[in-house]
């Protein structure tokens, strides 16, 4: 068994009892996941799946985590312009949520 595996059968089952409360953060679990192991188009696909997700299920507070998340991902993988693009994403999700002092946090320590 894979480390991490348990925690994303753990979140697929209450999924599957609540899609809108945990469907998101499934996907974003299984992003995560996929990056670790390589899987960088499944991964991609995750990132945004649990952006759309969340952001459908008004988790604001978690698609800005996905944004976030995204964005690291995607600064890895040496893609700058799509980086930006969801780090900026990631700071609108957080000021819509109120969390100003996140994205001050995120301005002064962007990675790019």
């Amino acid at each position: 068994r894979i480390k991490g595996q348990s925690s994303i059968e753990v979140i697929e089952l209450h999924a599957g009892y609540a899609p809108s409360n945990y469907q998101h953060k499934l996907f974003l679990l299984q992003a995560e996941f996929d990056s670790i192991r390589g899987k960088i188009d499944d991964a991609a696909k995750n990132y945004d799946n649990a952006v759309r997700a969340a952001g459908e299920n008004g988790y604001v507070q978690d698609q800005a985590l996905a944004y976030e998340r995204a964005a690291n991902f995607y600064m890895k993988q040496g893609d700058d312009h799509s980086a930006i693009q969801y780090y900026a994403d990631a700071q609108n999700a957080y000021l819509r949520w109120g969390a100003v002092s996140k994205v001050n946090h995120l301005r002064e320590n962007l990675p790019l």
